[in-house]
């Protein structure tokens, strides 16, 4: 992926992304369903109209995480019950993205419903880690992940429940941002858990993460965002906790990360060992309720139509069907707690953390039937700001027997702008991000 500013034409663009499409993907399989006629005709429209740029992201070629609308092409939300449902609107999300000048390749692949972390569809083709086929490209995300690190796009959109932006951008070396609750429009987006959802944006450098965000936003964060390119990282406070996201991490990926830190330290940023007490309980307390509200929405599918759902979704499905409601409440009032807790640290203690985006390289390929568990494993460090509703960014930071680790930098709710910051200082001082997968 190149910045939102690439050179070339639009169609230049577009047909440098299609050319890799079709000599990639067979093996890759990013994504469900590529538009190359429609991509054509809106860049050739972009590059016609000689004199101002339609927008800030004038022909830049955007994959779309097929849970989300585009008009005129089906959303399958990769399951088998969805797979006729033509959308009639875009998405707003994708609305501002044309309207901004970008132009739209295709649907990527995802794990089915959202609702996994491997990517590995049992309806339209398990989707690879470029870096290395025989391993995952994480999920639910892994499409959008997938098609940027080798250009199949210069940019894509995900969505991110519990850790599905930040898991797969982390284990394919491009940038993702799960932004603060409730900046991004949901309409036009299948739902896994609606207060905790939200979509945002993938691609190889934080700025053009920062530009696409800027664009997708409400109009208030988009314009808290404003500048963010622009700050400096010095004085800011960099918590770097003693506490679980280190100590489960295999240790090769806790020190790509500690070497990260010392970049930022490097640059006038101030490290202080700081943690949040029962940042390791955010995951036990958001799974049920997560559980819960997407086994309400696929309830009648499940009871009616089982065979529809591969195994390992139907596995994690089932259990949020009998979540006691005492329960239930119960996780919601720890969420209050910790949202409450996560803003206070954030205000008292430190600026942003940094983190590993997950304990360890990209896993290779198995059977979805252990899927809890291998999606829990490999998402637990971002569930604590998925629970607190607070921007966590993803950005490749280094490798680990040539395979990419992620940094990922968390920051207060509603703070995108800190960091983005931190990302983009970070990318300016390392090249990381300009490594390209060894394919094609």
């Amino acid at each position: 992926m190149n910045d939102a500013e690439g050179p070339g034409t639009a169609l230049a663009r577009t047909e440098a992304c299609l050319d890799r499409i079709a000599r990639l993907d067979p093996a890759l399989r990013a994504f469900i369903a590529v538009g190359a006629d429609s991509a054509r005709a809106a860049a050739r429209t972009l590059d016609a109209a000689r004199g101002a740029p339609a927008g800030p992201l004038h022909g830049l070629p955007v994959a779309i995480k097929d849970c989300i609308d585009v008009a005129g092409v089906p959303t399958t939300n990769g399951s088998s019950f969805y797979g006729h449902a033509v959308a009639a609107t875009d998405a707003p999300v994708v609305r501002r993205l044309r309207q901004a000048g970008a132009v739209i390749l295709g649907k990527t692949n995802m794990h089915e419903l959202a609702y996994g972390g491997t990517t590995q569809n049992a309806f339209f083709g398990a989707c690879r880690n470029p870096w290395d086929t025989a391993r995952i490209p994480g999920g639910s995300s892994g499409g959008s992940a997938v098609g940027g690190a080798p250009g199949l796009a210069e940019a894509a959109l995900g969505s991110d429940t519990g850790s599905s932006i930040r898991m797969p951008a982390a284990f394919c070396g491009v940038a993702g941002l799960r932004p603060s609750a409730g900046t991004v429009p949901a309409d036009g987006v299948l739902p896994v858990s609606p207060p905790h959802d939200i979509v945002g944006p993938m691609a190889r450098t934080v700025a053009a993460v920062a530009r696409i965000q800027t664009v997708i936003a409400d109009p208030g964060p988009a314009a808290a965002l404003a500048g963010a390119l622009d700050r400096d990282v010095a004085g800011l406070r960099l918590a770097v906790p003693d506490d679980f996201f280190f100590d489960e991490a295999d240790p090769p990926v806790a020190a790509a990360v500690m070497a990260a830190a010392r970049v930022l330290e490097q640059r006038g940023a101030r490290l202080v060992s700081v943690a949040i007490p029962a940042a390791a309980e955010a995951q036990a307390q958001l799974m049920p309720v997560l559980f819960a509200d997407a086994a309400s929405f696929h309830r009648e599918r499940i009871e009616t139509r089982p065979e529809g759902f591969s195994a390992g979704v139907l596995a994690r499905l089932r259990p949020g069907l009998d979540m006691r409601a005492v329960d239930y409440a119960r996780s919601l009032r720890w969420l209050e707690a910790w949202r409450l807790r996560v803003a206070a640290f954030f205000r008292d203690e430190a600026d942003a953390m940094l983190t590993p985006s997950v304990p360890v390289v990209a896993p290779e390929a198995v059977d979805d039937a252990n899927l809890t568990a291998v999606t829990s494993r490999i998402s637990r460090f971002a569930w604590a700001w998925s629970a607190a509703g607070a921007p966590a960014l993803s950005v490749p930071c280094g490798f680990v027997d040539g395979l990419p680790v992620g940094l990922q930098v968390a920051a207060g709710p509603g703070d995108g702008a800190t960091g983005v910051a931190i990302g983009h200082r970070y990318q300016e001082a390392t090249g990381w991000h300009l490594i390209a997968p060894p394919v094609g």
